[in-house]
């Protein structure tokens, strides 16, 4: 079993806190994130991975 989450390259604490709790970075959307009042450019988003067991849930 497998759980996969979605981030915001520019969010360092979400990732670290994602890889204490043991997700592993498995790929990287270019463009993913839509422009916003607040940004300029879309963002990157980060594709992490949790590989689980039955007795984790």
């Amino acid at each position: 079993e497998q759980v996969f989450l979605e981030v915001r390259v520019s969010n360092l604490p979400a990732i670290a806190l994602y890889e204490r709790a043991g997700f592993e970075r498995i790929a990287r959307r270019v463009a993913y994130y839509p422009v916003t009042l607040l940004e300029e450019s879309r963002e990157d988003a980060l594709v992490m991975r949790r590989r689980i067991s039955v007795h984790w849930i």
